[in-house]
């Protein structure tokens, strides 16, 4: 292990020479790694190879991601949930000198330009070759899930290709045809025995099952051809890695904690996660997300994401008498175990109770600021007082995880109306099953939120696909999944709903951790005694209700949100890029 990641170290500050911005894309790549002097050996292709781990997501992106989404709110609010995110004449996800886009494909393209010079057996050429290609799919998964049409390079370009610097975007389906043929050729070649969290052939079985559920999902709700060509490829690579038989839900047995362990303990267990990020103490790869969740950014979870939680018994929370104006300390009770082990709720207690300093989340939600909503996240929490400090978390970010796939299974099964009770019972059941729940059944009753929420599913599969959706969003909040799922669905305008926190009944003192002490109170002005240990908010200033002095939450009472459905499920290319090449056209409504 510490030879990877010193390889992948050394990889990164080589490569990164190379990286280069659009006006040099017919720039050669310096002499100490042109193809005659470095593709000679294996060792080579692996050395070049590390560097395109880069591209990972951080540990912020993955549990902090869901800001943008309707599974959080964000303070400030977030642009994009908020509809105000304005044309840019400079993006970094599309920018020429960044190490995450076109910077990034031309080290890819190189690298498959010259890897077969070198003295090693075809089938660890094809190796690398494969995990080169599986990286470019993603880049550009995540270029046409971010723009749409995009102009698809499969070489790297010289001084003399002015006509392929400055075409215009190719069509989507040419784009995403090029990724799944790119993604077949990493499965069939990548080795399926490589380093922890290295790409192997698992990897790209599974990334290819989440790339194609985006495809035929957007394609469907938007009625473009070839949707249910995706669905099918999402089906039967998920199909393919579980009938492997490597993979199963990380599980002790213990349901009221299986849940919260897997996300926060140092190591990610490889029993589950099928790729992560690592981060070690003891080569000094840190991260914040700790500090973050502790105050730092302040974000909290919208009281849409907490109804959706079923109760333990399997029945919907949202069917309980009285549900909307349960307070705090009443609606945790007898729900879901992921919900405690997701959100701060009056049952959280340290795990860590040398951690005399406490962290903010902790005991009570501490409602304001860091925590805009009064649901504070511990989904990815270390509880430890030296990783709220920032910089100092450790524990690895899971990138694609197992669950994920049994989710994309039935998921795609119920699109393409193929789901069978059979299906169920390999995929959610076993989810479930993890969390200390009942199963689903084929006959689930409609559950009219859902329906509200998600108007355009139709077909004689309706109720058990919400269902199927309602267990994504439960067992993938706070991965970073959400927001594309919206896109993908066609259901954007859910990000523009007024987001609510915490119901309080009225003004008053109350016990949020049922302590029998209070600790928190809504007040018109500060007494002028002030009882010890309880945080005062003023209406109106401090905290805002729905109702004037009663109500849930509103966290961003001054943001008017909107979604315009003829532009908004599309980012706009950054201006420069449209004045640098005639040929590209801006995407619609911008």
């Amino acid at each position: 292990m510490y030879k990877n990641k010193f390889l992948l170290i050394i990889g990164i500050i080589t490569i990164v020479s190379i990286w280069s911005c659009k006006k040099e894309l017919d720039r050669f790549p310096i002499a100490s790694i042109a193809p005659q002097t470095f593709f000679k050996t294996e060792k080579d292709l692996e050395l070049f190879s590390n560097g395109f781990y880069a591209y990972l997501p951080s540990a912020e992106t993955v549990a902090e991601g869901d800001g943008q989404s309707d599974n959080q709110e964000t303070v400030p609010g977030n642009k994009i949930v908020a509809g105000a995110y304005l044309l840019p004449s400079t993006d970094s996800k599309w920018s020429t000198n960044s190490t995450t886009s076109w910077g990034h494909l031309r080290n890819l393209n190189y690298f498959l330009e010259n890897y077969s010079k070198a003295d090693a057996p075809v089938a660890s050429k094809n190796h690398y070759a494969g995990v080169a290609r599986f990286f470019r799919a993603w880049f550009y998964y995540d270029m046409v899930a971010r723009y749409g049409d995009v102009p698809w390079y499969s070489k790297t370009l010289g001084s003399e290709d002015t006509e392929a610097i400055n075409k215009p975007r190719d069509p989507r389906a040419l784009v995403m045809d090029s990724v799944l043929a790119d993604l077949n050729f990493a499965i069939a070649n990548i080795r399926k025995s490589t380093p922890t969290w290295t790409v192997n052939a698992y990897v790209a079985m599974a990334f290819k099952a989440r790339i194609c559920l985006f495809e035929g999902t957007w394609r469907k709700y938007r009625g473009l051809a070839d949707a249910n060509k995706f669905l099918t490829e999402a089906k039967n690579a998920s199909k393919a890695l579980m009938d492997e038989n490597k993979y199963s839900l990380y599980s002790t047995g213990n349901p009221d904690v299986d849940y919260y362990n897997l996300f926060q303990m140092d190591a990610a267990p490889v029993s589950e996660v099928i790729l992560a990020r690592e981060y070690r103490t003891d080569l000094n790869i840190r991260h914040s997300v700790t500090a973050d969740i502790n105050g730092g950014y302040g974000w909290g979870y919208s009281k849409s994401l907490i109804n959706s939680y079923l109760m333990k018994d399997g029945t919907r929370f949202t069917d309980q008498p009285g549900y909307a104006t349960m307070t705090y300390m009443e609606e945790f009770a007898n729900r879901d175990p992921r919900l405690l082990q997701t959100s701060v709720n009056p049952f959280y207690k340290r795990f860590n109770a040398s951690n005399i300093n406490g962290p903010k989340v902790s005991p009570n939600p501490k409602i304001g600021g860091a925590n805009p909503t009064g649901y504070a996240q511990i989904k990815f929490y270390q509880d430890d007082p030296v990783k709220v400090i920032y910089g100092q978390s450790d524990n690895d970010a899971p990138i694609i995880r197992y669950a994920e796939v049994l989710l994309i299974y039935a998921e795609a099964r119920a699109e393409l109306g193929e789901l069978t009770q059979a299906d169920l019972d390999l995929t959610i059941t076993k989810i479930r099953a993890r969390a200390g729940m009942p199963p689903l059944s084929m006959g689930v009753s409609l559950d009219p939120i859902l329906a509200a929420q998600y108007p355009n599913v139709l077909g004689a599969q309706r109720n058990v696909l919400l269902e199927i959706r309602r267990e994504r969003r439960i067992e993938m909040a706070s991965e970073n999944l959400r927001y594309l799922d919206l896109m993908r669905w066609k259901v954007g305008n859910l990000m523009a709903e007024v987001f609510k926190g915490v119901y309080f009944p009225g003004l008053g003192v109350y016990d949020l951790n049922l302590d029998g002490a209070p600790d928190y109170a809504i007040v018109t002005a500060k007494p002028a005694n002030p009882t010890p240990g309880v945080t005062y908010a003023i209406i109106n200033t401090d905290v805002f209700l729905s109702n004037g002095n009663s109500g849930n939450i509103i966290p961003s009472p001054s943001v008017v949100k909107t979604f315009n459905e003829n532009k908004n499920y599309l980012f706009p290319l950054p201006t420069t890029e449209l004045l640098l090449n005639k040929k590209l056209v801006q995407n619609p409504g911008w």
